[in-house]
């Protein structure tokens, strides 16, 4: 059995094992039928895993990889065959049984996985789409995002469903920390009376550049929010907004402005809502590991079904690879975000995963900056912007013209 399968046959749910017969018979109980062939929904969405984590090879190629007598069209057609609930029903297997073993791994050499005994997640935005995720939190969790979620209908949208969120300031919104400073209503007053000052009213200031504000609910309501929604929310939320200035080593300080829904200041010190703040770094790490290491950057599927499927395999891989490292942090005692996501997986890819891999450990480094540059010159051709038959007909044109 190839790395992979085996790290995926030991993702558990009540005691059973997700090995090909569990998976065929989970699409049994869904009422899919198929024929017992080499390619049933168990073997196929186990190779389908596999043809992912080695960097999404070609369908001419599963033969080889698999050891299995099968043509290209044979696989192709398997997979179009594989219906999307059972990839899904896996794939919530695979991150309930993360999610206890991460509730079982709170502190792991000194490193606790929640802050301030909260659930973290960090949010961002990518040139793909994904369904709404309240649906996957929790009251009490804390969303970690950029300048985009900081708008006056995402944070009351967040109170309403007693999540928390700390977020740079919008990058409209005036923000001034004194006690007496004015500040214009949204409603009340001239354009020209408004202008300039900020669209907030302080409350009570909490310590040095530290105060809690009350925002204003804007005259017009954002266009991905329904009347419904809009309706529904207050006239005003309370929030808290805190600036530091941040020294780094080897780099010019930094003014970083939060704004956050945690307003306990003894609870959740201002300088440590800052330094959450800055450990957002890793959410592009990741995405990088989705979209360029995994290769997700660009899906191969020609129907819209098949993209949804190569896209769901691809988080499948991706959470499979992140349960590795979790159970390798805690044989390691680091923090699972320490360890080479590129490491673990080569380890998937051709290692011995009967135990926990040892895992290569990255070296520490807080306020990390990297150019976002390519590393070599591309080629200098033009993309192409027109069907291949249409391109290679204008080639034979040219060519025929030409002699």
């Amino acid at each position: 059995m190839a790395a992979f399968d085996l790290a995926l046959a030991r993702v558990q749910q009540d005691g059973i094992e997700l090995l090909p017969d569990r998976i065929n018979r989970l699409a049994r109980a869904q009422d899919h039928t198929f024929r017992q062939t080499v390619l049933t929904p168990g073997n196929t969405l186990c190779w389908f895993v596999r043809q992912i984590a080695h960097g999404n090879v070609a369908c001419s190629a599963m033969g080889h990889l698999t050891g299995c007598d099968f043509s290209d069209s044979a696989w192709c057609q398997a997979r179009a065959r594989l219906p999307m609930e059972l990839i899904q029903s896996v794939h919530r297997l695979l991150v309930e049984n993360t999610r206890r073993e991460l509730n079982l791994s709170d502190d792991v050499g000194g490193e606790a996985y929640r802050w301030h005994g909260h659930r973290v997640h960090v949010i961002d935005g990518t040139n793909d789409s994904m369904p709404d995720t309240h649906g996957h939190l929790q009251a009490g969790d804390v969303l970690l995002g950029d300048d985009s979620f900081s708008g006056w209908g995402h944070l009351a949208l967040l109170l309403q469903a007693n999540l928390h969120g700390v977020m740079p300031t919008h990058h409209k919104r005036i923000v001034q920390f004194a006690p007496d400073r004015p500040h214009a209503h949204p409603r009340k007053g001239k354009s020209s009376k408004r202008a300039g000052k900020p669209r907030s009213r302080v409350l009570r200031m909490l310590g040095q550049d530290d105060q809690l504000v009350e925002y204003f609910k804007p005259v017009a309501k954002p266009a991905w929010m329904s009347d419904g929604q809009w309706k529904q929310l207050p006239d005003a939320i309370t929030v808290r907004e805190i600036r530091r200035t941040v020294k780094r080593n080897g780099f010019r300080s930094i003014t970083v402005t939060i704004v956050t829904t945690l307003l306990d200041p003894e609870a959740y010190p201002a300088d440590e809502l800052i330094e959450l703040r800055l450990s957002r770094w890793m959410i592009e790490t990741n995405i990088r590991h989705l979209k360029i290491t995994l290769g997700m950057d660009t899906l191969k599927c020609k129907t819209l079904d098949g993209v949804r499927k190569e896209r769901r395999v691809f988080l499948l891989v991706y959470n499979l690879i992140r349960l590795i490292m979790l159970r390798s942090a805690r044989r390691q005692g680091v923090n699972v975000n320490r360890l080479s996501f590129a490491d673990t997986l080569a380890w998937v890819r051709f290692g011995n995963l009967d135990e926990p891999p040892e895992i290569k450990v990255n070296p520490w480094r807080p306020g990390r900056l990297e150019p976002r540059v390519l590393k070599r010159q591309k080629k200098e051709f033009p993309y192409m912007t027109s069907p291949r038959a249409k391109l290679k007909s204008q080639l034979h044109a040219k060519y025929h013209d030409t002699t």
